[in-house]
């Protein structure tokens, strides 16, 4: 981290290569497993949706599909992680129109409908990545490469916390509706 220039020249990046083939590939093991554990979170969160929107749920299953979708682009490479923005930032908007729908339930706090729509307009800057080889645009620049990192980062603690709430709130909901056992 950060990636390597990229207007570093063929031989630079062979040998970027070359010295830190066992730090890659521990790197790209991590990173699988990291994927992998995506899955069960996007379901997570898309279960919490379908709380919100019912039997019929397209929100819910367009952040599952996208969710699913940035798993496979997850192995890409750092272009992709950054640059295929679109994904992440259409899961944001889904979860944070469904929390602006939910009346009823309330099983995210309204904040984090705003949190999730401005995560997706903080990703926008990844787009850039492939005009430019140096500057903030750069897939190792400022903008293209930090803001977008540390707004997924933020954007998965804040995330976490919300889900944790979400998930007891049902559990306790789950709880009160349910008969009482017979002794």
């Amino acid at each position: 981290m950060p990636p390597p220039r990229p207007s570093a020249s063929a031989q630079t990046i062979q040998d970027f290569y070359q010295a830190n083939t066992n730090g890659i590939r521990a790197g790209l093991v991590l990173t699988m497993i990291g994927g992998t554990l995506t899955a069960p979170w996007v379901a997570a969160i898309s279960t919490q949706l379908k709380r919100i929107e019912g039997r019929y749920s397209p929100l819910s299953y367009t952040q599952l599909g996208l969710g699913m979708l940035g798993v496979l682009l997850n192995d890409l490479a750092w272009i992709p992680f950054v640059g295929v923005w679109t994904c992440a930032a259409v899961q944001n908007v889904a979860i944070g129109i469904a929390v602006f729908h939910d009346k009823a339930q309330k099983v995210f706090p309204r904040w984090v409908g705003y949190f999730n729509i401005w995560t997706a307009v903080l990703f926008c800057p990844g787009s850039l990545l492939y005009f430019f080889k140096d500057g903030p645009f750069a897939w190792n620049g400022a903008l293209s490469w930090w803001l977008v990192v540390v707004v997924f980062c933020a954007w998965f603690v804040v995330m976490f916390f919300a889900m944790r709430r979400a998930i007891h709130s049902h559990a306790l909901e789950e709880q009160q509706t349910s008969e009482p056992l017979l002794r």
